[in-house]
């Protein structure tokens, strides 16, 4: 007769329904697109993970619950059958299915209740740990007004030692313990000490078995938000791809058709050839751009474009890159303001690239200020030991959602509009920063309006005085 379950058939029925859940629904997850998730592995088509046996039509996540709980139940009943059982699991089956055995109903529940109370605090400790079992005998003994010592061994008392042991190892088991130790069963009470040793040990088991679903559930998870974002990534570089691909045949049109009519039309008119040539010029240099650009920011990821670095007065390089972009400042109406440091301030970088990363900031809040009297500040602070060079303006910013994106290839901000551009000038812009030991972020202010911010390291080996407002430059 079947007396109980047997730790062999939980194990194979945990370890079935585990693998066929990560079979039918874990591993799918990661590679949905698959060729033996599609056909099934070796192309055999009941096998598909999502469809096993040829059950189709149904959610993944109730498709693998039914084969998962489906095994699992079937092994575990299956198993604990005809596997041999343990004590414990004889003990446990016996008091489930011959529950009268001993007779006398209810009242033999208080026949045999007297034990020393040094046994059962010796079991509670096996089974709850000492200062669980220590907490426990002293509210029990407090009750019976007891300060020192154990409780006595009264019927109120086993009583409620039984269902806190219920609570670790079962009411089967712990109804066991304590009528043995009480003087109600055969089992001797070493015995009764092992079956609590290895109830504590499959608690042990059960509890790290736990640990490691919940350490898979956060990696599935966490591989779940990487899949999600490569796709995010594909499917921007293939807008990327896209777009380059409409830029780069804008010019190369423009440049055959202007090419081709002066090529078939000698008798051209001398204005109108001038006019032609012009054209073919400018897209010529806006083709090379493009393709510049996208070398550029090849070689600095890979590390074949080498910076040398040197001692660069900060306020020079500033300045200097206000004064590039001034013809496009007036031209745009926006008005630029500077805060500068002392002259002698000197960072670490290499001055062509960081007079690019600057250019690039300030030329992008003149082409994307969209305030009616667009406004631009370039200042520089001291934050952490680092020269910090802070670009902002009027116009409004990026928001933070934006913030975790742009500096990504081929993103651009919602402010972009029609201008045009690949966006790989952020990119750039924070690989050069980055090469030269500092770095390019957005920055958040009280009311949420954003800057950009270049923190790059001193030359100089003492700390840096508060800078000085040195020069103050205004295009209207």
């Amino acid at each position: 007769m079947w007396r109980g379950a047997t730790r062999a058939g939980a194990l194979a029925g945990l370890t079935a329904g585990g693998l066929l859940w990560l079979y039918t629904l874990f591993l799918p997850a990661l590679d949905p697109d698959a060729t033996w998730v599609i056909a099934g592995p070796f192309g055999i088509d009941a096998l598909r993970p999502q469809a096993l046996m040829g059950l189709e039509g149904y959610d993944p996540l109730v498709h693998a619950s039914v084969w998962s709980l489906g095994i699992n139940t079937l092994l575990f009943i299956g198993v604990s059958l005809f596997a041999p059982m343990r004590p414990l699991e004889l003990l446990q089956g016996a008091l489930f299915v011959e529950v009268f055995r001993g007779g006398g109903g209810e009242a033999g529940r208080f026949t045999h209740r007297e034990a020393a109370a040094e046994d059962l605090f010796v079991l509670a400790q096996r089974i709850l740990g000492a200062e669980a079992a220590r907490r426990l005998f002293d509210e029990i003994a407090e009750a019976q007004g007891i300060q020192d010592g154990l409780p006595l061994p009264e019927d109120a008392m086993i009583t409620r030692l039984e269902r806190e042991l219920a609570g670790s190892v079962g009411a089967a088991s712990a109804h066991a313990m304590v009528m043995r130790a009480t003087g109600g069963e055969i089992a001797s009470l070493s015995e009764l000490l092992d079956i609590a040793d290895e109830t504590q040990r499959l608690i042990e088991t059960s509890a790290n078995l736990e640990e490691k679903t919940t350490e898979l559930e956060q990696t599935a998870s966490a591989l779940r938000r990487a899949n999600e974002r490569l796709r995010r990534l594909d499917k921007q570089k293939d807008e990327f791809l896209s777009q380059v691909s409409h830029e780069l045949r804008t010019p190369m049109t423009s440049i055959r058709s202007f090419s081709e009519i002066l090529l078939s039309e000698p008798d051209i008119d001398p204005a109108d050839r001038a006019r032609f040539m012009d054209i073919i010029h400018v897209e010529s240099i806006r083709l090379t751009r493009l393709l510049d650009e996208i070398l550029d920011i090849s070689r600095l990821e890979s590390g074949q474009s080498e910076i040398p670095l040197e001692a660069v007065p900060a306020a020079e390089a500033v300045q200097g890159a206000v004064d590039s972009v001034m013809g496009l400042a007036r031209a745009g109406g926006v008005s630029i303001t500077t805060q500068l440091p002392e002259p002698s301030l000197a960072v670490e970088a290499n001055p062509d690239r960081l007079r690019q990363v600057l250019i690039n900031l300030l030329s992008n809040a003149i082409k994307y200020n969209d305030h009616p009297e667009p406004r631009i500040e370039a200042t520089c602070t001291m934050v952490g030991g680092l020269l910090a060079i802070d670009v902002g303006d009027n116009g409004g910013g990026v928001t933070r959602a934006e913030a975790e994106e742009i500096f990504s290839k081929f993103a651009r901000g919602r402010r972009s509009g029609a201008a045009q551009g690949a966006g790989l000038g952020l990119p750039i812009s924070r690989t050069i920063a980055q090469r030269m030991g500092g770095d390019l972020t957005v920055e958040f202010r009280e009311d949420e309006t954003s800057f950009f911010r270049v923190t790059l390291e001193l030359t100089r080996s003492r700390a840096a005085p508060a800078p000085e407002i040195s020069a103050e430059t205004a295009a209207e």
